[in-house]
């Protein structure tokens, strides 16, 4: 548990709270994930992350971001 409060701080109340309950900020900070940046989640087990926002409306630096990245 003491882990998880940390994880859970990073996400927005704005940004996921219209989230679908399979990815909101309890769900995915209890699966190891952190909030990276404005619709942006990393795990911290695979050091890998992605966004989860469509492509639509995207600048090019942020579709180069959001795809498989190992920190």
């Amino acid at each position: 548990m003491q882990h998880f409060l940390p994880r859970l701080a990073t996400y927005k109340l704005a940004i996921y709270t219209n989230m679908p309950s399979q990815i909101s900020a309890v769900a995915a900070a209890k699966c190891e994930q952190i909030n990276d940046g404005k619709g942006r989640l990393a795990c911290r087990i695979c050091n890998v992350s992605w966004v989860l926002e469509g492509r639509h409306g995207m600048i090019r630096e942020a579709g180069k971001k959001g795809g498989f990245r190992n920190s």
